[in-house]
């Protein structure tokens, strides 16, 4: 799909009231009409940013679900972008439903990876969801990606990544050859503890790559969408269900598909479950 990027504007914090629960996250982000010269044509049809703003005006209009659908005509066409992504999540807060709002904050971060309010309206859909389960159950806690390389390269984007491991190439290279070719001793020492240094910043910048673009791990990055979800020992609606449900909002990863139905692994469980029901983050 390509990706084009909408137009971008400026994040205006609120308060959001779900189920009693204040919960503090941005409104959709404001539309600002692009100047002629402001962006190519091909990038940012005028089409495109028609369907933006009324979206975003519907959002401000608290109508909602109408602002979904304007939304959701800028996927259909292939748009991935960061503020779409967190206008959808903010609308789906707004509408209650805060596991496909945890999903499409999480989406937004692949666009727009370390965005700190991003970050913050994640954190705080995920605290607002884990208290409404703990008044309702008594105790609840999300289960949350914990894994220590993903939360390394977390706020990385796989670009900058692999310009920083062509860049660590491309200057260890140049300090072997003019290492070679020096006389002095002290100068050969320098570049020797300089190349040392480019060989394990090459390695580190490899390694984020890897990491975040899943290599390392067997299956895809998932998020729950409905609470509670039953986890079927096969891909058959009529198989036998396991004891402990898939909980809304509660990271999976994907191992295996089969017609309609997904196997996933959510902590040392595994069990299948319907496609419509997981949203996938790669």
């Amino acid at each position: 799909m390509t990706r084009t990027s909408c137009t971008r504007g400026w994040l205006l914090a609120a308060a959001l009231c779900l189920n009693g629960l204040s919960l503090g996250l941005a409104w959709p982000v404001a539309a600002q009409a692009p100047s002629p010269s402001a962006a190519e044509p091909a990038a940012l049809p005028s089409t495109v940013l028609a369907v933006f703003r009324r979206g975003n005006e519907l959002a401000f209009a608290e109508d909602y679900a109408g602002a979904l659908e304007s939304y959701a005509a800028l996927s259909d066409v292939g748009i991935e972008d960061a503020d779409v992504e967190q206008n959808v999540a903010v609308c789906h807060a707004r509408l209650g439903d805060l596991p496909r709002a945890i999903f499409h904050f999480e989406r937004a971060l692949q666009w727009r990876p370390g965005d700190e309010g991003i970050e913050t309206a994640l954190a705080a859909a995920e605290d607002a969801l884990a208290r409404a389960r703990a008044d309702q159950e008594g105790q609840a806690e999300l289960q949350r990606d914990t894994h220590f390389a993903g939360a390394v390269v977390r706020s990385l984007t796989e670009r900058g990544l692999a310009m920083s491991l062509l860049v660590g190439m491309a200057l260890l290279c140049a300090t072997l050859v003019i290492r070679r070719r020096s006389a002095g001793e002290a100068t050969r020492l320098a570049l020797t503890l300089l190349a040392l240094f480019l060989v394990a910043f090459v390695g580190a910048s490899a390694a984020g790559l890897v990491t975040k673009q899943g290599w390392l791990r067997q299956g895809a990055p998932a998020v729950v969408l409905v609470d509670p979800l039953p986890l079927h020992q096969s891909p058959d609606q009529r198989s036998p269900v396991l004891a402990t449900p898939a909980r809304g909002g509660e990271r999976a990863t994907v191992l295996d598909e089969y017609e309609g139905f997904v196997r996933l692994r959510l902590g040392t469980r595994q069990g299948w479950a319907r496609a419509e029901h997981v949203g996938r983050l790669r």
